[in-house]
């Protein structure tokens, strides 16, 4: 959950023209609104990103950098993220119904799920619509935000001018089932086409420890991607021998290597590797 919460937060944050509004259900209505409008100008999107990420408190190797490269597609509701691990390529598809991961060698695991409620943060108001409450207003950076709290514990901070997600805090489970709070912050904001706007900065706290800083190196819009491409039935799997030992993605928690196995891994790969060098 945490991995998959972590990806959300890192794809993408939108903005658009300025609006101003008090009402809370004004600011839903134009919301929904802009969000029709840029669905019009913007038709999918071609992120490269390069993340800072280091491990949780607790974990192996915490507090070490750790550099991932990815490159995320995005179409409507659906995105692929193809990220470049020590182990390998690993790609991770959501089809609007359906969360799968594709390990560097070529297992599949999937997971039906609801819609990510924060995997575009111009949709902040869907799944919250009808569980928040307008608490006041707080200046995030630069940016004067409306704060916005839904009845399960989660805060958002809403620029007042484009009505798009700035900050998130919110609860998240890690692969032990403990319950940790995650903030992530956006900023950076940058022009794709018009007054479209995209944030090349995103960093992202848990209990207030920062674990990950990621930077949009480039965006490219319209380039007519293909459903094919968030449809795991036609994604080419290519399957590699995977060392002895090594724990498969059915055996781990979420998709995701326990701190054991995390353990047993890189020792495994610290071993091929020394070997290969001899």
């Amino acid at each position: 959950m945490l991995r998959k919460t972590f990806f959300m937060a890192v794809i993408l944050g939108l903005a658009s023209n300025p609006v101003l509004c008090e009402d809370l259900n004004s600011i839903i209505k134009n919301a929904k609104s802009r969000y029709a409008d840029f669905s019009k100008d913007i038709q999918d999107m071609t992120l490269i990103q390069e993340t800072d990420m280091s491990m949780l408190p607790g974990s192996i190797g915490s507090g070490e950098s750790n550099t991932l490269k990815t490159i995320t597609y995005k179409k409507g509701k659906k995105y692929r993220i193809e990220s470049d691990t020590m182990m390998g390529k690993s790609i991770s598809i959501y089809d609007g119904k359906t969360f799968h991961i594709i390990d560097p060698f070529g297992n599949v695991t999937g997971e039906e799920m609801e819609e990510d409620k924060y995997s575009d943060t111009m949709l902040w108001y869907e799944e919250i619509s009808k569980n928040l409450k307008l608490t006041g207003s707080e200046k995030v950076g630069s940016k004067d935000c409306y704060k916005v709290e839904k009845n399960d514990g989660d805060i958002l901070w809403i620029d007042k001018k484009t009505l798009t997600l700035v900050k998130l805090k919110t609860k998240v489970i890690d692969e032990k089932g403990i319950s940790q709070e995650m903030t992530t912050e956006l900023s950076d904001f940058k022009k794709i086409k018009g007054e479209w706007e995209m944030p090349y900065k995103i960093k992202a706290f848990i209990n207030e420890k920062l674990v990950s800083t990621s930077k949009t190196e480039s965006i490219k819009i319209n380039q007519g991607l293909s459903d094919d491409m968030f449809d795991i039935n036609k994604v080419k799997i290519d399957k590699k021998q995977q060392p002895k030992g090594m724990p498969g993605m059915n055996t781990m928690q979420n998709g995701c290597p326990t701190p054991e196995q995390l353990k047993e891994m890189q020792e495994k790969y610290q071993k091929m590797f020394e070997e290969n060098e001899k």
